[in-house]
This record gives structure tokens, sequence and C-alpha cells, in this order.
């Protein structure tokens, strides 16, 4: 089966990008979409020109050589999982009642009310 010169010129250009020392995620690959390039990157897996570097469960990144997956894999700082799973959406630190805080910088925005029989302001038209 022959190759399309735009297969080839991505698996060119991805061959390029994994002997950098970062390698390169699917989403960083300019001019082709992720959902083209993560077959190629996977087809030269297969053919083991590219080496995989999982860093969690969603994120791989692609080198040209296991050394260089090894080195950014060492180097690379893990974040420590919560115990329970996502993390707690971060509250203000002051209390409900706690006065406004108006400077001279302070913009106040009124909007004018909805016209009349419509409840939801995101949804009227003009």
């Amino acid at each position: 089966m022959s190759q399309t010169p735009a297969r080839t010129v991505l698996k060119d250009t991805l061959l390029a990008l994994a002997k950098n020392k970062v390698g390169f995620s699917t989403s960083e690959v300019s001019g082709f979409t992720s959902s083209q390039v993560a077959p190629a990157a996977n087809a030269l897996v297969a053919a083991g020109k590219l080496h995989r570097a999982k860093l969690s469960p969603k994120v791989v990144r692609y080198f040209a050589s296991e050394a260089l997956a090894k080195a950014y894999v060492s180097g690379h700082v893990k974040h420590a999982a919560s115990a329970g799973g996502s993390t707690p959406r971060t509250r203000a630190t002051w209390p409900k009642d706690a006065p406004m805080h108006i400077t001279p910088n302070t913009k106040i925005t009124i909007a004018p009310p909805p016209p009349s029989g419509h409840f939801r302001t995101n949804t009227h038209s003009k």
C-alpha cells in the first residue's frame, strides 16, 4: 500500500519533532489535527520508529529513542493525586457577610432588565 504525500509529510514531521528532547504530543503538531496525528504516531510506534513516554493515563509524549523517553519521564514532576479524586473548589477566604471593597478602579455595570415575559436573560431576542 503506497502512502499519500500528505501522510508522508505528517510522518516526516513527527519523526523530526520526536528528535527534540521534549518530544511531542498529538495536540502540539501544527498543521494537522490530533485525530490525524494520533494514528500516524501509533503506526510509527508499531514500526519501532517512535517511543511512547506515558506521563499519566491521558498524557502521552512521543520520542525518537527510548533513552529520550526515559530521560523525559525521569525529569517530569508528577503531581500527587488527591485522596478524594478531583480537587475541591477553592472558596473565598472572606466571610459571606463581609462588606464590599470598592476602589477607584472598580467598575459597576448595571444591565437593563429583560423584556417582560422573559425569565432567562441569555435566551431572549431583541
